[in-house]
């Protein structure tokens, strides 16, 4: 979850996977952040990287409040929102008062993938795109279209980090046993540049195309657990390609250990 705020506008991009305000007070402490009181409160904007409930179960907690507004999640309601007529090309922009931010197609996780680019701290957010963790991949076709756009479009832009939406792995490389709720040793959260510049070359330990590597699994993703707790998700059936790819590739002499896709 990551908070940017403009002169103008605030921008929330995903909510994380605990509804209950009870657990964890997501609206609240963003309302409180945010300058202004009551009517004159700044405007906030809540999007999403993508559909996956682990990144939109906190909408519920905004969902009454004043001056907030929030962008469907489905692939209809994104496309429609950010004008995109020519779906995964194009990008589309977020004026938020002095503070614009790009929005960029990202397929290929999931199809309504989309990354988000702040002009004015050159921060990309890469959601489930791009982390240092398992890259599960539904469309690997789209997956990699998706890179080389996402690697031309920072090519000649500055990029201060890359901040995904998970850590699975520990400061050797090792991935943390599925559903574990410990983490010690965490890999940092930022990545940079050119580990999306060398994106469209495919993931470390893997070659382009996907086809026939990796595991394919069939049928509807229930469950997934990563370091914020539990989420459940719900969806049509679907394939998905586990790459057996992390970023950042363990270390020589690691150990790494695969899990079920999320």
């Amino acid at each position: 979850m990551y908070l940017l705020v403009g002169s103008a506008k605030a921008l929330l991009i995903d909510s994380g996977d605990v509804a209950d305000p009870k657990l964890v007070p997501l609206a609240s402490t963003v309302m409180r952040l945010l300058p202004g009181e009551g009517a004159s409160k700044l405007p906030l904007l809540v999007v999403h990287t993508h559909r996956h409930f682990d990144h939109r179960a906190g909408d519920t907690q905004f969902a009454q409040l004043p001056n907030v507004e929030i962008v469907g999640f489905d692939f209809e309601s994104v496309r429609r929102f950010y004008n995109f007529t020519d779906w995964p090309n194009g990008v589309a922009q977020l004026n938020l008062g002095d503070r614009t931010v790009d929005v960029i197609p990202s397929p290929g996780h999931n199809e309504t993938e989309i990354s988000f680019y702040d002009r004015k701290t050159g921060l990309f957010f890469s959601g489930d795109f791009l982390m240092p963790a398992r890259l599960l991949v539904d469309d690997a076709g789209a997956y990699l279209a998706s890179a080389e756009r996402a690697a031309a479009f920072v090519r000649n832009r500055p990029v201060s980090f890359i901040l995904g939406g998970h850590i699975e792995v520990n400061s050797a490389g090792d991935t943390f046993d599925w559903e574990s709720q410990y983490h010690p040793n965490e890999h940092v959260l930022q990545m940079t540049n050119d580990d999306l510049l060398a994106l469209p070359r495919g993931p470390p330990q893997l070659q382009w195309p996907l086809h026939g590597q990796g595991q394919v699994h069939h049928g509807k993703f229930h469950t997934h657990t990563h370091r914020f707790g539990r989420s459940r998700r719900r969806g049509t059936p679907c394939s998905r390609v586990d790459t057996g790819s992390f970023y950042p590739p363990p270390q020589a002499g690691s150990q790494t250990t695969r899990g079920n896709p999320r």
